[in-house]
């Protein structure tokens, strides 16, 4: 149990400081290797049932396994379905950790690291280290939206776990802070929004009625969006996410879904208080206006804040 922290950490700092790179698995492409690897993570989506996972997480991944049938694009969603097993046992793995020191600790220098690299870049210093990109990177990972989510996903789980003194003192005068900056930010960038991005939801919205229920299966927006959403949002390029966490589970997983998203949520969100709140504010900003479950750096950071929540044990 004590290896556990160091284990975990050790997974978080690795993807999170990961430089952006193309993952091909070429042993899915054979049938039988396919085949039984996707029964196996069948049979670990039922398994998960019996484990000590939140109600609604045991409803969830076994309805995602059973949603890869009813998906539009079988085989690209049970592709998909293998993150999703394997960010399952993840979390079951970050709820065994009794000691968060050591995870804060290692959330601390990915931050530190992520903030230094981007000094840098903004220095024009990064020539060294620019991954092997022409044009290099904001921090370790591809772009400043991704960058930008990572970073909210370290500060919301070491405001939650860690509780810096500094934050209960002037917690007040922070919530004031942040809402004047969440204002601000939203008048800057209400034009573009109404231009682009909410047409792309309200876009979303139409294409998920015609699929209501099971929406049209893991993985698919990328290559189905681009291919039917029709506006003038295309002037800004092709549309690979819809930028919101929310409608794009809506999207690709239907009503049943995403009601089981929010049963989660709410049942998590429902054990923070003050400082784990504020933090759980700025995860849902981030799944609002970002898109960290779709990015390899931010994906265990996500879970592990989920996993960190439902803890009752902190520093």
């Amino acid at each position: 149990m004590k290896k556990i922290p160091y284990i975990v950490g050790l997974i978080i700092a690795v993807q999170a400081l990961c430089p952006p790179f193309e993952l091909d698995i070429y042993f899915l492409n054979s049938p039988l290797w396919f085949t039984w690897t996707f029964i196996l993570c069948g049979f670990l989506s039922f398994f998960f049932i019996f484990t000590k996972a939140n109600i609604w997480l045991k409803i969830l991944i076994p309805y995602l396994f059973v949603n890869t049938f009813l998906s539009a694009m079988p085989h690209l969603s049970m592709t998909s379905f293998f993150g999703v097993t394997a960010c399952a046992y993840f979390y079951l793995l970050c709820k065994k950790i009794e000691d968060w020191g050591v995870v804060l600790k290692m959330v601390w220098c990915v931050l530190i690291i992520q903030l230094f690299l981007l000094i840098l870049f903004g220095l024009g210093r990064e020539s060294l280290l620019n991954f092997g990109r022409a044009k290099g990177c904001f921090g370790s990972v591809g772009n400043l939206m991704q960058l930008k989510s990572l970073i909210m996903l370290c500060f919301a789980f070491i405001i939650s776990v860690g509780k810096p003194d500094f934050m209960k003192k002037y917690f007040k005068g922070i919530l004031i802070l942040t809402g004047i900056g969440l204002a601000l930010y939203a008048f800057k960038s209400w034009h573009y929004f109404s231009y682009a991005r909410g047409e792309v939801w309200l876009q979303s919205f139409a294409l998920t009625y015609k699929h209501p229920f099971a929406g049209y299966g893991l993985g698919t927006f990328q290559h189905l969006f681009p291919a039917l959403g029709k506006g003038h949002f295309i002037a800004e390029g092709v549309w690979m996410h819809p930028h919101n966490f929310w409608i794009r589970i809506l999207f690709e997983t239907g009503a049943v879904g995403l009601a089981a998203i929010f049963g989660y949520m709410i049942s998590l969100f429902s054990k923070c208080r003050d400082l784990s709140l504020y933090a759980a504010g700025l995860v849902c900003l981030t799944l609002f206006v970002h898109f960290p479950e779709s990015q390899s750096s931010t994906v265990p950071m996500l879970v592990l804040f989920c996993a960190s929540i439902e803890k009752e044990k902190h520093v």
